[in-house]
């Protein structure tokens, strides 16, 4: 568990800069421009500079590759950005100086813990492998895509059964269908995946009485109880990815 709760926060660490790092490409020119009014010298240079930092570090935290190095890199690009970004006790026009001072404080807790993950042993004193630390962390990857599927399709659906009505989706689905449209097209490839996910999850459950049950669970709830369903095996297998797909054959 020690080691899960390890590796969580080593993603999220590696996300809070991913994310940063790749919005600042669309808003190029405005990051450059609060880089000019906060006086830092060659912004042009250093806002991509900057950008390849955060993306690729926060990427090498995320898949656990150098974590060390990842994490004190990150951190002296945090202080830097810290004093040179949130500098709260000068003034700015249209800057906010509580504001600023939030970031610089914010900033501190993200600098101290990225300086307790490049000290964590967990990772870099050959208990676990090189190896065993990529697999985990690919898993763990694993697991937060299949539950970001969960959430994303139940989110959408919710205000589509409110609008649209939950009765409404057999006739919608196969009409499309016999329409020869393109959604048919899109609706018949999907229920042959509805199907393929059924018949796996039978077949992997050696088509018992539970296992069917979990196969028509697979067909008509779709993808979010496949994901949580592959979380849940996850899990039971410990990140045993042949295990969980074949089961005990």
């Amino acid at each position: 568990m020690e080691n899960t709760f390890i590796t969580v926060g080593r993603m999220l660490l590696g996300l809070y800069f991913l994310l940063p790092g790749i919005s600042k490409i669309p808003t190029y020119a405005v990051t450059t421009e609060y880089m000019l009014l906060h006086n830092i010298p060659l912004a042009s240079i250093l806002l991509p500079i900057t950008i390849v930092l955060q993306v690729g570090l926060g990427v090498m935290l995320i898949i656990g590759y150098r974590i060390k190095e990842s994490a004190l890199i990150l951190a002296a690009l945090t202080i830097f950005i810290n004093i040179g970004m949130h500098d709260f006790w000068n003034e700015y026009p249209n800057t906010d100086a509580g504001h600023e001072t939030q970031n610089f404080v914010k900033n501190l807790a993200i600098f101290a813990g990225l300086l307790v993950l490049s000290a964590t042993d967990k990772f870099s004193n050959g208990k676990f492998s090189q190896n065993n630390k990529l697999k985990e962390s690919i898993m763990m990857l694993f697991r937060f895509f299949l539950g970001f599927i969960a959430l994303a399709v139940v989110v959408y659906t919710i205000p589509v059964i409110q609008s649209d009505g939950l009765f409404t989706l057999f006739p919608s689905f196969f009409g499309e269908i016999l329409s020869m449209s393109w959604q048919g097209q899109f609706n018949t490839d999907f229920l042959a995946f509805l199907l393929l996910s059924a018949f796996w999850t039978c077949w992997r459950n050696n088509f018992s009485l539970q296992g069917i049950a979990l196969g028509i669970g697979a067909f008509f709830l779709g993808a979010p109880y496949l994901a949580f369903y592959l979380i849940y095996l996850s899990y039971v297998c410990k990140g045993d990815i042949k295990l969980m797909l074949l089961g005990d054959k």
